[in-house]
């Protein structure tokens, strides 16, 4: 048999050597049978108590997610009044993190009287293909 390893394993046969121990009346009395029956309820008790802190865990999880998404709406909701109070232009939305709108670097262009688009350039020459004929003098 396997060296047991796991928590399962472990409760398993210490449970099956003080069972087989309790029919047995000519090893009644040893020393380390209450000892271990005192280990295995101890254990049996911290595991029952790991097993509802996982759940308490997963419980407060789920319950911080609940406010995250919460928070995220008020927070929006929030900067929506704020935007509204102060105007959607106003740069001290800033101050709020609020992204104030800004007119685009385009738009900036096209007032200030700089040309909106670049001078075309001029037209390609075709370029005749195969070899040039050249003569000597």
């Amino acid at each position: 048999m396997g060296k047991a390893t796991s928590y399962a394993d472990l409760v398993t046969e210490w449970d099956t050597l003080l069972g087989n121990l309790a029919g047995e009346e000519s090893l009644a009395g040893l020393s380390n049978q209450p000892k271990l029956q005192a280990i295995v309820d101890r254990f049996k008790a911290f595991r029952v108590q790991q097993i509802a802190q996982v759940a308490a865990k997963q419980e407060a999880s789920q319950a911080l997610n609940a406010l995250i998404l919460e928070g995220k709406d008020v927070a929006r909701d929030l900067k929506a009044e704020i935007k509204a109070k102060f105007g959607a232009r106003s740069e001290k939305l800033v101050r709020y993190s609020v992204k104030p709108l800004r007119a685009s670097a385009r738009q900036s262009r096209v007032k200030a009287g700089s040309p909106s688009a670049a001078p075309e350039p001029a037209p390609a020459v075709p370029v005749a293909s195969g070899s040039a004929t050249t003569t000597s003098a």
